[in-house]
């Protein structure tokens, strides 16, 4: 029993000597979410993945207001049936475009989040080949409280997904 306390108490000891001879890295991954060349080309191909959507979405908003001006305009000069019909079509038109613009957001958080996992699944692979290459024990992610920017790998992974593009 003493033995085995004895070295418990000395692996305790020995702890902090093993981890000052790790090799550590520190990558700052907001930055290399934004940064990173693919995130830019993704963000523009999403763009234009919902241009269409976007443009049918405003011409559909305008077209809405134009009918509620014209109810205002013109609506005590309108017979109650045209002005209860016209009434209707505004009414359907904002549940229409309420419909719209929900689907067009969950479409788009959808879209974004599967360029994003295919971004950080690349992230990982480079920094599983960084540390093998660089034999390093640890690499951490955000959430660091302090690191010595000597440590810091953001920069080469930038590069290094640069030169995947």
């Amino acid at each position: 029993m003493k033995k085995i306390m004895y070295t418990a108490f000395v692996g305790w000891l020995l702890w902090p000597l093993s981890i000052m001879a790790m090799n550590v890295g520190v990558v700052d991954v907001t930055r290399l979410l934004q940064e990173a060349p693919q995130a830019k080309s993704a963000t523009l191909a999403l763009q234009q993945e919902f241009k269409g959507q976007e443009q049918k979405f405003i011409a559909l908003q305008k077209a809405l207001i134009k009918k509620a001006r014209r109810l205002e305009k013109e609506g005590l000069a309108m017979s109650a049936t045209a002005k209860r019909e016209l009434e209707r079509e505004i009414l359907n038109g904002r549940r229409d475009l309420q419909w719209q613009e929900d689907d067009l957001k969950k479409s788009l958080v959808s879209r974004r989040n599967q360029e994003l996992e295919k971004l950080q699944t690349l992230i990982n692979q480079v920094l599983k080949k960084m540390g093998t290459e660089k034999t390093l024990d640890l690499i951490l992610y955000n959430g660091v409280a302090y690191h010595n920017p000597a440590l810091d790998l953001t920069d080469a992974v930038l590069d290094r997904l640069g030169a995947l593009m």
